[in-house]
């Protein structure tokens, strides 16, 4: 339906390309750095930030006693969350939703795998600590518009669209404003407030400051993702576009799910595997 839209001829049918479009959004919780210890150098060199100090908690890390029954929460939303993001457009049918659910979920509350990336950085006055989700459930798509290479394509991620997403947000937002007024941190924090403000307490305040502040991090993937076919695959295990002869995908659209790694990394590994496959049947 999107390529001829596009007025694009189909040649074979893959309804998986274009779906499953993630990326991690992100955004920063602050608070104001005593004068004193501003002042001294020690936190922050004078001028420039100190490196930044990165924390990778799981979901038991984040959700602390809430965490059993945030897991039966997030088990029971999956295939109602799955027909959402179908009617969405953000995958085929309900299978390929249901498959890519069911795997985050298995990384996240099964064997304990990152939940969110926390960053702390030091800037004049300010402990700034931004934040994204290791492993989005949350998913896009991406459509041609027409059939010339000149004209955008429609580019729509749907940031925490999946709701666990966001509740997971608000549980690590929490604990980082906690933290600000926590020892050692509380020694030399101000004001823990300094981003949300004060008056920021409830769950709905908190999602509506992560909804408005929120912001991409440019790690996209997952649009030709390598996936059994009948689930939306669009790439095999050696990266060849399905119901093709010798045409591959090599690039971040391949991989099905977020890794918990900005994606120049793997991108790296993904090309050298690439390149040898290729050289293989060359």
């Amino acid at each position: 339906m999107d390529l001829k839209a596009a007025k694009i001829k189909q040649l074979i049918e893959l309804p998986g390309v274009g779906k499953n479009l993630y990326d991690q959004p992100g955004t920063t919780v602050s608070a104001s750095m005593k004068y004193e210890a501003y002042a001294s150098g020690e936190y922050n060199d004078n001028s420039a930030p100190f490196a930044p100090i990165i924390a990778h908690p799981n979901a038991k890390q984040v959700f602390g006693d809430d965490f059993e029954s945030e897991r039966k929460k997030l088990a029971g939303s999956l295939i109602p969350e799955a027909k959402k993001a179908v009617a969405a457009g953000a995958f085929a049918d309900v299978a390929s939703a249901a498959w890519i659910y069911a795997h985050v979920f298995d990384e996240l509350m099964i064997k304990d795998m990152p939940i969110v990336e926390i960053i702390g950085e030091t800037y004049p006055y300010t402990i700034a600590v931004p934040t994204w989700p290791s492993l989005p459930f949350s998913r896009g798509y991406l459509r041609a518009t027409s059939a010339s290479v000149f004209d955008n394509p429609v580019i729509n991620p749907r940031y925490l669209s999946f709701k666990f997403d966001l509740d997971m947000f608000v549980a690590s937002s929490k604990k980082i404003r906690e933290s600000f007024s926590t020892k050692p941190l509380a020694n030399i924090v101000d004001s823990p407030t300094a981003a949300p403000a004060a008056n920021v307490t409830t769950d709905a305040q908190w999602e509506q400051f992560l909804l408005e502040t929120s912001y991409g991090a440019d790690h996209w993937g997952g649009t030709t993702a390598m996936m059994p076919l009948r689930v939306g695959g669009v790439v095999d295990s050696k990266l060849k576009v399905y119901k093709t002869r010798g045409l591959r995908v090599i690039d971040a659209g391949v991989v099905p799910i977020e890794i918990s790694a900005h994606t120049s990394e793997y991108l790296y590994a993904l090309a050298l595997r690439g390149a040898s496959l290729v050289l293989q049947d060359a």
